[in-house]
This record gives structure tokens, C-alpha cells and sequence, in this order.
């Protein structure tokens, strides 16, 4: 694509590294920033590179090809790295991608900007000089030709020597001991179970390798059958080192075949064929693999037990088919998730991994679906102690008994059982996500930022780590941060939405209360309860209506069950009457129902931490012991006259 600047609307051409308006905005390169009407928003520098580039290309389409040549200079992104920051690029806009006036997509081709392109200022005309002879003497024409010559002559010498001799930039190299394990390819059907499993399996085992870093699944698996180079897929997931391969399975044999990629030069580190053997040995081919990568590497690893924890071929199989519909997340994926748990236990209850699947199912259930936590977390409890039992301790168990007791407010036994998950598995970034959530309740607000922060590094792709991470952009009162990372979390596939309140939340810190409207129209009827409370809700949140007639209207609703606990506090929050709210927590509180206790602790909630009942209510949770012993958060502090937030 060409680099020529494009003519202003008069002809005269102009920078565009200057500065240029597109549609309502005004874009300043150098500074890195787009003035809009209502207000001045930074932009990453890919994100205004990419808006650099639809508006050099004068409204022509500009293919991704073209996009990775110029903001990436030639180093091949991902997808779904140039969706991100289109995507970006529309949400601060404004722009609608089924109606853009902005960024339009041409299908299979590319993108094109349909705003038009102007200059900051208007051009003007170079001043024309009068037509005096100049003091000095010059050369008769032949001679200024000449003269004209050898100096293009020695210009274009300099040029070629500096070409030559000046190194070009080179992108740093990838990290060889960052490990991605794609899913291993499998033919059409329900065997491609068996290509997430394997991976899945040797992705844990290799997670105990010192010296290596491995890629969490979320991130790898969205690399399963695509059509991007080594390089591509190494720069996405940041690692510098690719296992893939293949599994075919035929009634109860498997053949598997397996390769360790360089992704900094797509050459073959390793590479192995197993010959076809018993599906029972799908444990010692996984192990050899894993030896086999980290011998290549160079790296020290502990031996593997070969032993599956389940004799019964047909469990493992709804075992895998399980965990594969658990990390696609959603409501109808996780309740398939916990069936197949079950299914396999039911064929062998001495299978502890499917015990700890299951636990895990449990705990995440409620976000998607809005169903009551209370039996949800009982039950995953009562999985995660017979996984115990049976001596299923590895990833994700710690993990997910941290979470139960912050959730159950057992903050020191959290801080314990987190302190060893991340001492064991550090690369986690389901881990740090709730690490994160652990950090919030307990008033930390800045380490939870970092924690949600650490989340995305480690799992790049993963749209649940983005989501997390903008709610903590949210409780900061960084909105135009948070809005960022929601869609982010959207264009990475977040279709059937964790903790869907949380879209809400930002729209009302954006006033945008009618968008409000409709997206609780829309939880509720997803979840099969009443919507008669919302529209009295809303009018009391925007002053356009009665507070007294909100917040009946809540306590109505939640008597009857027809809201659960997230939403009932959170519009609660909104509404803005302390007495209401403090009042429906110590509820919670009386009656050991989980709620967000993070929401006490984001910037907007100075007015409830300097209110009379604040003090009363963290004595009652424990967190004043908690900060005793573990230090105090920076919006609260014990002072002579006891405890004082702000």
C-alpha cells in the first residue's frame, strides 16, 4: 500500500503524522491521542497506527496483508490481534459495525474508513516570492545541470551506504522455553475430544517442568485447525515454541504423531511418531511427549506418573468430552460439563480428576446462569473433598478451594490456599483471575488491578481474563479502560457472558440508562424471571422517577426470587440510598449469602465506607481481624476512635 499522503478537500496534500479530523474527531498521531466532542481519549500507539493507515488509504480497502506491511512492519499478526484493535478503534468512535459511518468491513477483503479525511487547518498557498535576481552568482545553466548531477550522484551513494551499513530493526525473539500446546488435530466427529485432551494432559504435566513457561489452554485453543503461519501463532500467544500434532482414533486404538515448532524460525525442534496402540496408553504417549519436549529444551523434569487415575476408557472419554464443554464456558456448555462429570464418575467413583472437574463446573455455573451460589458452592465443596479424598490434589483444586472460601469469607484460609496455588502454578491465569477477586473483597484494590492485569498477560486470548480486568478498570473509575476491555472480551468470543451484571454496571456509570433497560430486559428473560422491576429501577437511578418506588420494587422482586443477590445489591448500589443497601447486606451477611464484596471497596463507594454502619459490618465479616494481621487497605485504617474509611 502506498505511504502517500492524501489531498485535503482543495487538492493540497497534508501530514498525516500532523494530525487530521476523521468524521466528528480530531486525531493527533504524535501525541497519540483523539479529540472527540465530548471528550480527549489515548490511544495505544498499534491502535492509532491502524487508524493511520485506513486514513492514508484515501477509502481505498485496506487488506490485512496491507495492514500487517505497514503498522506491524511485516511481522504477521493474528486475527484476532487486528480485530482487537478495529474493535477498539469503533468503540471510540462511536461507530456500529452493522451500520458504520466510520470503519466499514469488506467481507473476506478487509477494512476501509468511509469518514472522510481532512486536514487540520486549510491548506495554504506558498507565498510567491518577487522575481529579483539573488546577490550571489550562479553558474551558467549547463554548469547548474552538471553540478545538479553529481550532487543527486553523491546522494544517492550516501543513501545506499546507509541502507547498507545500518542494521534493519529486528523484532525481539520469542522466549524458546514458552511453551504453546495447540490442540492435537483429529478427522471430523466427536473425536476431536481426544485432541483437547491430550493437549490439556500434556500441557499439565509440562506446567511442573522448571524453566519452562506454558501458554494456559484458553489462549492455545483458539488455534485448533486455523490456517496461521508458526510465526503468527508464536508473536499472538507470545511463545517461542509450538507443540502439535495429530491423534486418529478407530474403535478402542489411537495413533498419535506430535512436533515441537520454533515459532521465531519454523523449523523443527523435534518430532514423533507413535505407532498405533490402545487407547488405554494414551497416558504413556502423553508422557513421552512431555519428556521428549523437555529434553529438547534442555529442561530438568520430574518423572510423570504413567498410571491413568481411571482404568475405565469410557470415563476418561466423557471425562475429556466434559472439561473440552466446561472451557467453552456458557450456561448449556457447563451444565453439559457437569452431566459428562458425572457420567464418568458414575462409571468409576474412584475417578478423582472428574470430582475436581466437577467442583470447578459448580463454582463457575452461577456467573453465566444467575442461579443461587449457596447450593452451587456446597455442592462443589462436597466434589472437591472426595477428590481430595482420592488423592486428586494437582491444578485446578487449589485453585478452586481458594475461591470457595473467599467467596464463604474465610479470608485467612484464602490467603493461605492462594498463597500455595501460586506458589505451585504461578502461569495459571484462571489462578490470578481469582486471585484477583480475592484481593477486591479484601480492600486491596491496586494488587487486584495488577493480579487482573497479570491475567491477560498469561492468557493473552482468553476473553473471560479481559472481562475480569475491565470490572477492576471499573471499580477504579477508569470506565473508558473498562469499556475497552468488555469488548475486547467480546471480540475474543465472549458470547454467552460471565457475570453479565457487570455490562449493566458500566452502562450506568456511562449514564446510558435506557441501554441499561434493555440489557436487563435481556438477563432476565435469559434467566426466566420477572422484569416488572426494572423500569422503576432505572427511573430511580436517573432521577427521572421515585427512589421509594425503586428499591420497593427491588425488595419486592427479590422476596418473590426474581432477582438474585448481584443484581439486587448492585442496583441497590446505583440507586444511591445507603439505608436500603446496608440494610440488604447485613442480609447477606445474617444469612451467609455470597455478594460481591468488592463493590464496598471501588472509588465510588467512599459515601458507604464514611457511613455509621460501614464499621459495624466489616467487624461482622472478619476483615477487621483480616487487616490486623495482614495490613490494612489504603481506603481504611484503625485510628484512636476505631475504624475509619473513606
Amino acid at each position: 500500500m502506498s505511504e502517500a499522503t492524501p489531498p485535503s478537500e482543495d487538492g493540497h496534500a497534508f501530514d498525516l503524522d500532523e494530525g487530521f479530523r476523521v468524521g466528528e474527531f480530531e486525531a493527533l498521531p504524535r501525541q497519540g491521542t483523539l479529540k472527540g466532542p465530548q471528550e480527549t481519549i489515548r490511544l495505544e500507539p498499534k491502535v492509532m497506527a491502524v487508524l493511520v493507515c485506513l486514513a492514508r488509504s484515501g477509502g481505498s480497502v485496506v487488506s490485512r496483508d496491507q495492514f500487517a506491511q505497514v503498522v506491524w512492519r511485516g511481522r504477521i499478526v493474528s486475527d484476532e490481534v487486528l480485530s482487537r484493535d478495529i474493535s477498539m478503534l469503533r468503540s471510540h468512535l462511536g461507530d456500529n459495525a452493522k451500520e458504520p459511518r466510520y470503519i466499514q468491513t469488506i467481507p473476506r477483503l478487509g477494512y476501509r474508513l468511509v469518514a472522510a479525511v481532512r486536514p487540520l487547518v486549510d491548506a495554504v498557498e506558498p507565498a510567491v516570492e518577487p522575481d529579483v535576481e539573488p546577490p550571489v552568482a550562479t553558474p551558467p545553466p549547463a554548469r547548474r545541470s552538471r553540478l545538479w548531477l553529481v550532487g543527486a550522484a553523491l546522494l544517492l551513494v550516501v543513501v545506499a551506504l546507509v541502507v547498507r551499513y545500518t542494521p534493519a530493526p529486528t523484532s525481539p525473539a520469542l522466549d524458546v522455553r514458552t511453551v504453546a500446546v495447540l490442540p492435537f488435530a483429529t478427522p471430523p466427529g466427536d473425536g476431536e475430544v481426544f485432541g483437547y485432551g491430550l493437549a490439556d494432559e500434556i500441557r499439565i504435566s509440562l506446567n511442573g517442568v522448571d524453566g519452562l513457561r506454558v501458554i494456559p489452554g484458553m489462549s492455545s485453543t483458539r488455534f485448533k485447525d486455523t490456517h496461521d503461519t508458526v510465526s503468527s501463532i508464536g508473536t499472538a500467544l507470545n511463545a517461542g515454541s509450538l507443540l502439535m500434532g495429530s491423534v486418529r482414533q478407530k474403535d478402542d486404538r489411537i495413533k498419535v504423531t506430535a512436533q515441537l515448532i520454533d515459532a521465531n524460525t519454523g523449523l523443527q525442534l523435534w518430532s514423533e511418531s507413535y505407532p498405533e496402540r490402545a487407547l488405554a496408553d494414551i497416558f504413556r504417549t502423553q508422557s513421552e511427549i512431555s519428556q521428549a519436549i523437555a529434553a529438547t529444551l534442555a529442561a530438568r523434569l520430574d518423572p510423570i506418573a504413567a498410571a491413568p487415575d481411571t482404568p475405565d476408557i469410557a470415563a476418561f472419554t466423557e471425562f475429556l468430552q466434559a472439561r473440552h464443554m466446561l472451557r467453552r464456558r456458557g450456561a448449556a456448555p457447563i451444565n453439559r460439563s457437569i452431566e459428562l462429570f458425572n457420567a464418568a464418575i458414575e462409571r468409576d467413583p474412584q475417578f478423582g480428576r472428574a470430582y475436581v472437574g466437577l467442583a470447578e463446573a459448580f463454582i463457575i455455573l452461577p456467573s453465566y446462569s444467575g442461579d443461587n451460589e449457596v447450593p452451587m458452592f456446597e455442592l462443589a465443596a462436597a466434589a472437591l473433598e472426595r477428590a481430595e479424598v482420592l488423592g486428586a490434589t494437582e491444578p485446578p483444586a487449589p485453585a478452586i478451594r481458594a475461591y470457595l472460601n473467599t467467596r464463604r469469607w474465610h479470608w485467612d484460609a484464602a490467603a493461605r490456599d492462594f498463597a500455595a496455588a501460586l506458589a505451585a502454578d504461578p502461569n495459571d491465569s484462571d489462578l490470578r483471575q481469582y486471585h484477583s477477586q480475592f484481593l477486591a473483597y479484601v480492600g486491596y484494590i491496586d494488587q487486584a488491578l495488577d493480579a487482573a492485569r497479570r491475567a491477560t498477560e498469561l492468557d493473552p486470548l482468553s476473553p473471560v481474563a479481559h472481562q475480569r480486568l475491565g470490572i477492576m478498570y471499573l471499580w477504579v473509575d477508569d470506565v473508558a479502560r473498562a469499556e475497552e476491555q468488555f469488548n475486547l472480551a467480546l471480540t475474543l468470543g465472549l458470547a454467552d457472558q460471565a457475570n453479565p451484571e457487570a455490562d449493566v454496571a458500566l452502562l450506568l456509570r456511562q449514564a446510558q440508562f435506557d441501554k441499561a433497560r434493555v440489557r436487563l430486559n435481556e438477563i432476565q428473560h435469559a434467566r426466566g424471571k420477572s422484569t416488572a422491576w426494572i423500569d422503576p429501577v432505572i427511573e430511580a437511578i436517573s432521577r427521572r422517577g421515585s427512589t421509594a418506588a425503586g428499591v420497593a420494587a427491588l425488595v419486592q422482586a427479590h422476596a418473590a426470587q426474581q432477582i438474585n443477590d448481584r443484581l439486587n445489591l448492585g442496583a441497590l448500589f446505583f440507586i444511591g440510598e445507603p439505608d436500603a443497601f446496608f440494610t440488604a447486606v447485613e442480609d447477606a451477611v445474617a444469612t451467609q449469602t455470597p455478594f460481591d464484596v468488592e463493590v464496598l471497596f471501588m472509588d465510588k463507594s467512599s459515601a458507604l465506607r464514611s457511613h455509621p454502619r460501614f464499621a459495624a459490618l466489616m467487624q461482622r465479616m472478619g476483615l477487621v481481624e483480616f487487616w490486623d494481621t495482614n495490613g490494612w487497605p489504603s481506603a481504611c485504617a484503625r485510628g484512636e476512635a476505631g475504624l475509619h474509611c473513606g
